[in-house]
């Protein structure tokens, strides 16, 4: 017979268990958008409504309903694949996806929020395969502070143009990367840290329209760079501003070539500003920078 001391403890290991379980997200399954049942593991892209009730997705071989277990619980894997084409998929509401990736070119999804967030303090991520080309116009939804990968691949384009929901107070830390593209054309992005760099290191990036803001606290921002790669940032229209959180923020920067040799040589960093607004620091005090070849062994133009 277990003593009331033996009994208390194998209560609160239980009890510890289940919380610990409680809080462990369930392993994603990869969902693939499918607009025909009874098919198999055959994937028909083309338009339609992403619900939690409407079978369009593929999971396995059977056609079931978009699951999650909340508006801001992900469980599953977002894959779009198929013939490439011109297809419309329209968010119902707050959408919550581990990640999502483009296999085929020419989705757009649009209205809605579509919320990235596979716990409650990681970010889930983006991906454009390579010669594929997506359009993301919903609004995106990420946690605090913490980094948010998107990766195109060679040849590829992602456009960007629904902008960050609580553009302000719920600032992802973005790192881009690959040979691809990205093209921010709409809405508000933001990008904030107290002490991290976000990074923009893919080939490409082009703010067209829209605001791309960065709000860093002090010896943080942004830094224009790769070790794989050259990288350009085009600004041809909208706002790039670079300001700090507060208004004791110091050092609040976008760097331009910031550690940029790479294993097989050494590799250019670029800022053009050929149209639109550049902003650097308020008349509130709260300054902002932008910094060119930061390090001796980085190579950075404006």
């Amino acid at each position: 017979m277990k003593s009331l001391f033996e009994s208390s403890l194998s209560a609160l290991a239980a009890s510890a268990l289940f919380l610990a379980t409680a809080i462990i997200p369930v392993n994603a399954a990869d969902y693939t958008w499918d607009t025909v049942s009874g098919d198999a593991a055959s994937i028909t892209a083309g338009s339609g409504i992403w619900s939690t009730s409407g079978t369009n997705w593929n999971n396995a071989g059977t056609n079931v309903a978009w699951a999650q277990t909340s508006s801001s619980v992900a469980l599953h894997n977002a894959i779009f694949g198929g013939e490439d084409g011109t297809y419309t998929v329209t968010l119902s509401g707050t959408t919550n996806a581990q990640s999502v990736a483009f296999n085929n070119s020419g989705y757009t999804l649009t209205s809605g929020t579509l919320t990235l967030r596979p716990t409650s303090t990681t970010n889930g991520t983006i991906t454009v395969a390579a010669n594929k080309t997506a359009t993301i116009n919903s609004i995106l939804s990420y946690n605090n502070s913490s980094v948010a990968a998107v990766t195109v691949g060679s040849g590829g384009t992602l456009n960007l143009g629904g902008g960050i929901a609580g553009a302000g107070s719920a600032n992802p830390i973005f790192n881009f990367s690959g040979d691809g593209t990205i093209n921010l054309t709409g809405g508000t992005f933001t990008n904030n840290s107290n002490s991290n760099n976000a990074t923009y290191g893919n080939a490409e990036i082009n703010l067209i329209s829209g605001t791309h803001a960065i709000t860093p606290g002090s010896n943080a921002g942004a830094n224009i760079s790769s070790n794989a790669r050259n990288v350009t940032y085009n600004l041809s229209g909208g706002t790039l501003s670079v300001i700090g959180s507060a208004t004791n923020s110091i050092n609040a920067h976008l760097a331009i070539g910031n550690t940029t040799t790479g294993t097989t040589g050494t590799y250019t960093s670029t800022l053009n500003v050929i149209s639109g607004t550049l902003v650097t620091g308020t008349t509130s005090g709260r300054a902002g920078e932008i910094q060119i070849a930061k390090t001796g062994s980085s190579n950075g133009m404006l």
